[in-house]
């Protein structure tokens, strides 16, 4: 027998410990000043003992027993937590896509045949633009929870997955942007302005025309950008197997499609050319809710847990 290893039989009380001590015993011994050493001497086994121990894997770090019994209770339990967590962004991603999907479609245009009954169109428009495009902005913020979700459980460890996360998170500002240009400014410029005298008429129906501009750019960077982060962890789907190798497919031909659909579109974007963009997220939308609804097969669930950042 070698020496410095010690024989004994692990009763529950020992197998509870060095459960625990194995899962902490690197940042234990990072962290602690105080010399490697046996935790219980030799004498204290039980005299009949048939299994080894090092000295070199317990620290007097973690001499404390009391707070085990917590600790334990939330190892048990860890288990289905980041599942939960993944099926709810899954179904937040799936209801973001249908229901802004469905708002966008009632947004129209107010007409008009001059640059008064244009902004007094908009005007009368206030309050179903404002209705549409604040749920828009609810949308984009749930996509960047879903996909954020998806990421981690992708792992941000790897620089594929944190690159299409960082795009897609720029992604969504630009369309936050591009939202609250159409749906709350060019309405207010339009309601300041239609009881006013027609040199401003005249200025702020320039200014609108130049926010339409404006807001048309800042949506198509959003998208691409989108798409960018899209076919990144398409990418990196492709390479498992299963049902993830398939939704990596899926991101591919979503985020190639939208790309398509935005350079080849004039520089204000129709009713048509908005819709048919949003159709091709949301093929990749609905991809990535089922992936993360479904129960990640084979991964190790202490693997999805990020580890802390020191």
């Amino acid at each position: 027998m070698q020496r410095g290893v010690r024989k004994f039989r692990p009763d529950k009380r020992h197998v509870k410990f060095y459960v625990e001590a194995g899962l902490h015993h690197r940042s234990a011994c990072s962290d602690s000043n105080v010399p490697l050493a046996n935790l219980y001497p030799a004498k204290t086994f039980p005299k009949d003992a048939v299994a080894s121990v090092s000295a070199s894997m317990t620290t007097p770090a973690v001499h404390d027993r009391r707070g085990m019994i917590p600790m334990l209770q939330d190892a048990a339990t860890f288990t289905d937590q980041p599942i939960q967590r993944t099926r709810t962004a899954g179904i937040v991603i799936a209801s973001a896509a249908v229901i802004s999907t469905l708002f966008v479609a009632l947004d129209h245009s107010g007409g008009g045949s001059n640059p008064l009954e244009i902004l007094q169109g908009i005007a009368r428009l206030q309050l179903l633009k404002e209705v549409v495009h604040a749920v828009a902005i609810a949308s984009v913020c749930a996509f960047a929870f879903g996909y954020a979700t998806l990421a981690r459980r992708l792992g941000l460890r790897r620089p594929l997955i944190l690159l299409g996360l960082t795009t897609y998170l720029i992604g969504c500002a630009a369309m936050i942007g591009a939202t609250i240009t159409d749906g709350f400014i060019v309405t207010h410029i339009a309601v300041d302005a239609i009881h006013a005298a027609p040199e401003r008429v005249a200025f702020a129906y320039n200014l609108i025309h130049y926010a339409g501009v404006a807001l048309n750019d800042m949506a198509k960077l959003g998208w691409i950008l989108q798409a960018v982060g899209t076919l990144a962890w398409s990418i990196a789907l492709v390479r498992e197997q299963g049902f993830n190798q398939v939704a990596g497919v899926v991101g591919m031909l979503s985020s190639t499609l939208v790309v398509a659909l935005i350079f080849g579109s004039a520089t204000n974007m129709s009713m048509t050319s908005l819709l048919s963009v949003l159709l091709a997220q949301l093929i990749w939308n609905f991809a990535a809710a089922v992936l993360l609804a479904r129960d990640p097969a084979g991964v190790n669930p202490l693997a999805l847990q990020e580890p802390a950042i020191s």
